[in-house]
């Protein structure tokens, strides 16, 4: 495939992802308590949202509000208390919804706040190498060697020799 036609496909998948809330989302039957309107769960790689059907006319196809988004931030864990039943223990609430789907729920939103622990701990390992590298660097830099330089933003060491 043209890189640049590999380019132009990514750059539309990522406009998509970003522009329609659910576009990539798997939705689950779900209801929450009395009163809250809760219809659809729907879960993507940005967290959860609360959803409900809304009805148009005949002309027009029904679409999904979203009632309340949730990001996997606000998320610190999920648990199936009984058949049926799912506990969000957010970091402000709790929330609990009701979906036949419920095992497969979990394991879903379990999978992505796993995924991002993995990359979160990569990114602070790597941050803290890097960290480490820089400051050795800048210490070497500044050792009162002549021709010695560091770029602005850290990302380029050069070490030119002057004869």
């Amino acid at each position: 495939m043209d890189p640049v036609e590999e380019r132009v496909k990514k750059t539309i998948v990522t406009a998509a992802r970003e522009t329609w809330e659910i576009y990539f989302s798997r939705l689950f039957p779900a209801s929450g308590s009395v009163g809250t309107g809760v219809q659809v769960l729907s879960v993507s790689h940005g967290g959860i949202k609360l959803l409900k059907t809304v009805k148009s006319s005949a002309a027009a196809p029904d679409y999904f509000r979203v009632l309340h988004p949730y990001t996997y931030a606000d998320i610190l864990f999920v648990t199936i208390p009984s058949e049926n039943m799912l506990e969000f223990n957010l970091t402000n609430e709790k929330l609990i919804l009701f979906s036949a789907k419920a095992p497969q729920v979990k394991d879903l939103i379990d999978t992505f706040i796993n995924e991002i622990k993995k990359v979160q701990s990569t990114h602070t390992h790597t941050h803290t190498h890097t960290h480490t590298l820089t400051h050795t660097l800048s210490s070497l830099c500044f050792n009162g060697k002549k021709g010695c330089s560091w770029s602005e933003d850290h990302s380029e060491f050069n070490n030119i020799v002057h004869r």
